[in-house]
């Protein structure tokens, strides 16, 4: 009952982190629907980034993006830590630093305003 109670303590006092860019538009132009959300990946505790940046000019087709939000969900964290976990098994060293941490990145582009 012990183990349940921490389990689901650590699952509901997970911090998750939320970042907006935004870009200001031209009355002329809109946002439009996010496209796909894709993962940014890192390690050593985020500070080496292991994918490339997000193009956002491949992204939009060369139009103009609108908003990009930099996120760390649920399920970055689970994977996180099934990783960490994972590791910490084999070597406890990795107890003290996370190889491995993806960021989910959502890109919003403009369209022209109707």
């Amino acid at each position: 009952m012990a183990k349940l109670f921490l389990i689901l303590a650590c699952c509901v006092l997970s911090a998750c982190s939320t970042i907006h860019f935004t870009h200001d538009l031209s009355s002329n132009r809109q946002p439009a629907e996010p496209l796909r959300t894709q993962w940014h990946d890192t390690t050593i505790d985020g500070m080496i980034e292991i994918s490339p940046p997000v193009n956002l000019y491949r992204e939009c087709q060369g139009k103009p993006w609108s908003k990009v939000t930099v996120e760390f969900s649920f399920s970055n964290g689970v994977t996180t830590g099934l990783i960490s976990g994972a590791l910490a098994s084999v070597a406890p060293v990795f107890n003290w630093v996370t190889l491995y941490s993806p960021w989910s990145v959502e890109t919003r582009c403009s369209q022209p305003a109707e």
